[in-house]
């Protein structure tokens, strides 16, 4: 599209359908006119007519309610010697057995009536299965395949991890049995790895005092309630001022803070555990000054990460947030307290979690005594 000048007159010329179109624009052609013509109407006209250029071909109108006749495909006539071909039947998609869509089905389970925690701790297991096995049907694993998987486990994973892998490819085997692929659960003729409890070295009375004593601002009242109660990270960092009740000196724990979410505590059952004087005291300072419900509003990494620097400043051996409760439950035993009341402080179920993660720490005295006298040769 252009402007040209016809007898004096501005004229605009454009190419459509193959056709070359001269139009008036009434305007005699001059310096002012033309600069005008340019600057205006040309962009008007651009927009208003469809330009093609002469070699560009032409788009054939058709009208949208003709009918056009298909093509007749020829018919084919079979030869003689030729047997006509059966039609193919269509194939069917084939159940799938493999070991990962157990899994999958075993996860949409946890998903309906576990915690979230449960949930990621599942999926890291499957995850990590698949790294030392391989994805086949399900009835092909057998107890040799997974001891081969467990050996090769244990040249890079912890007894502790195994045991989790081990678990839930339990689980997921036993899915696999209510669904009747498999009649035996491989699982259960498989050898673990042996699991050992560390001994863990345990914090003095004047160390404890120590760290009381440095510690600043929400570490402070978390190693006040966790060297006087016993109770778990999760448990502490989900308590809110309502749970606290100084006339009567007691705590209730009924909740525990994960990383994803408030869930219930550990056992699922809520608990009242006693107050020590000192411990009533300092809450009665520190509580009117907690403006929020909740009591802590950092998370269990920023505790912990605060508690590690306290005690490499303090010189003090590298330990985590847990040996407080294993500090609790150790002077409780050691000055003859009842242990089921330490295991109902500790919110264990039974007796052999207290006997079984603290009897190495506490020699009774009369026991002693009695074996000096038994040995006295």
């Amino acid at each position: 599209m252009q402007l040209i000048n016809h007898n004096g007159t501005i004229y605009l010329e454009f190419t459509s359908t193959s056709k070359i179109i001269k139009k008036s624009l009434k305007l005699p052609y001059n310096k002012k006119n033309l600069a005008y013509a340019t600057k205006t109407l040309l962009p008007i006209f651009q927009k208003l007519y469809t330009i093609t250029t002469p070699n560009q071909p032409t788009k054939l109108k058709t009208n949208p309610h003709q009918r056009t006749r298909p093509k007749a495909i020829p018919h084919q006539q079979n030869k003689p010697n030729q047997t006509p071909t059966p039609p193919q039947p269509t194939p069917q998609p084939k159940t799938t057995k493999t070991l990962s869509h157990i899994c999958h089905l075993t996860l949409n389970e946890l998903k309906l009536h576990s915690k979230l925690t449960t949930q990621h701790t599942a999926t890291y297991a499957y995850k990590r299965a698949f790294d030392f096995l391989e994805d086949t049907d399900v009835h092909t694993y057998t107890a040799h395949t997974l001891q081969t998987a467990i050996c090769e486990m244990q040249k890079s994973l912890s007894p502790k991890t195994i045991h989790l892998i081990i678990s839930y490819l339990n689980l997921a085997f036993k899915k696999a049995i209510n669904l009747k692929l498999i009649k035996e659960n491989p699982v259960q003729k498989v050898k673990k790895p042996r699991l050992s409890k560390p001994y863990k070295t345990l914090l003095k009375h004047r160390q404890i005092t120590t760290l009381l004593t440095h510690a600043q601002g929400e570490l402070k009242l978390f190693l006040h309630l966790a060297f006087y109660t016993g109770a778990r990270s999760g448990e502490l960092l989900a308590l809110t001022k309502s749970d606290i009740n100084l006339h009567s000196n007691t705590l209730k724990i009924s909740k525990n803070q994960t990383r994803f979410e408030l869930t219930t505590t550990k056992g699922g059952e809520t608990r009242t555990v006693p107050l020590p004087k000192l411990l009533a005291l300092f809450l009665a300072k520190v509580l009117p000054s907690i403006k929020d419900e909740k009591l802590f509003q950092s998370d269990y990494f920023q505790i912990y990460y605060k508690f590690k620097k306290l005690l490499k400043l303090l010189n003090l051996p590298p330990l985590g947030l847990h040996i407080t409760r294993h500090c609790y439950a150790t002077f409780l035993l050691s000055n003859q307290a009842s242990p089921i009341f330490v295991a109902k402080n500790l919110g264990h179920s039974s007796l052999k979690e207290v006997n079984h993660t603290y009897s190495h720490y506490i020699f009774d005295k009369k026991e002693i005594r009695n074996l000096e006298k038994a040995l006295n040769f």
